[in-house]
């Protein structure tokens, strides 16, 4: 497996079982706030409960020296090995997000900047962590799911739909297909801007037709398992994100997508319902 290397503009300092990884300016404030200690960010910041996007529970914290109060998110797994695994991960897992969101943000595609990760080793062993990473705050910014639910007005809702899909189109062109790409993990902000999250399981390749419809279908299907299409998803809906996507081949974009979709949702229902039952 090739290793990943740590990212340029970063540095990185441990102590036992914890190692940090910042950018320069950040590195001291944080080991300063206690976070290359083995206790939990909850015991350095406080628990945020109305800020969406992704799996992961957010802290706020505030460091001397800096203005602004940052996220922390702890990586929390999902899918049928997180009973097995919990929220275990090795510690290529932090570097690889770190990784493709440097790459997607040098190519201009709307993601949070990661500022720092915590890797702690647990059973002694610094080869499994668990994962924290820090990013700043983007004010007033809900998951498109939520938002979706609140059923926004038609010329809102069209433009910020526009928008998500010329986001998406962005990761594809920048050679990145998002492993979990859902309507959790769109968020837009309280300028309408949408912005990409949860990266870690992304891939960096030249993806294809067959590859980017998927990736497309598996966003479609996130409505789907949560039960927003079509009261709050309609087809209309989805004809303004893929004109967003691709403006000039929108339906040739909706019949790839919709076969990838068609094909894979048995499967999905099955494991949605074994899920349900865990």
């Amino acid at each position: 497996m090739k290793a990943i290397s740590l990212p340029q503009g970063f540095r990185e300092s441990r102590r036992g079982a914890v190692r940090l990884l910042a950018r320069h300016g950040l590195l001291e404030p944080l080991v300063e706030a206690g976070a290359l200690s083995g206790a939990p960010a909850g015991g350095w910041g406080e628990r945020l409960c109305d800020v969406g996007g992704g799996r992961r529970p957010l802290l706020q914290i505030r460091l001397k020296g800096i203005s602004e109060p940052l996220l922390v998110k702890r990586l929390r797994r999902g899918g049928w090995l997180a009973p097995v695994l919990r929220n275990l991960f090795l510690p290529r897992r932090a570097l690889s997000e770190i990784a493709v969101v440097e790459r997607l943000r040098a190519r201009a595609v709307p993601t949070p900047p990661i500022l720092a990760a915590r890797l702690i080793g647990r059973f002694g062993y610094s080869g499994l962590v668990t994962v924290e990473l820090i990013t700043s705050r983007l004010e007033a910014a809900r998951d498109l799911r939520s938002w979706l639910l609140d059923r926004p007005a038609p010329a809102l809702r069209s433009a910020i739909l526009g928008r998500a899909g010329a986001a998406v189109a962005a990761m594809h062109r920048a050679g990145v297909l998002h492993e979990d790409l859902n309507l959790g993990n769109l968020l837009v902000d309280a300028g309408g801007r949408v912005h990409l999250l949860d990266l870690g399981r992304s891939r960096i390749s030249s993806p294809g037709a067959a590859g980017r419809a998927a990736n497309l279908a598996r966003l479609y299907r996130s409505g789907v398992k949560w039960k927003l299409v079509p009261q709050s998803l309609s087809s209309t809906d989805r004809a303004r994100f893929l004109r967003g996507y691709a403006p000039d081949e929108w339906k040739v974009v909706h019949r790839l997508s919709a076969r990838s979709f068609l094909r894979s949702l048995p499967f999905h229902r099955l494991s949605w319902w074994l899920s349900s039952r865990a």
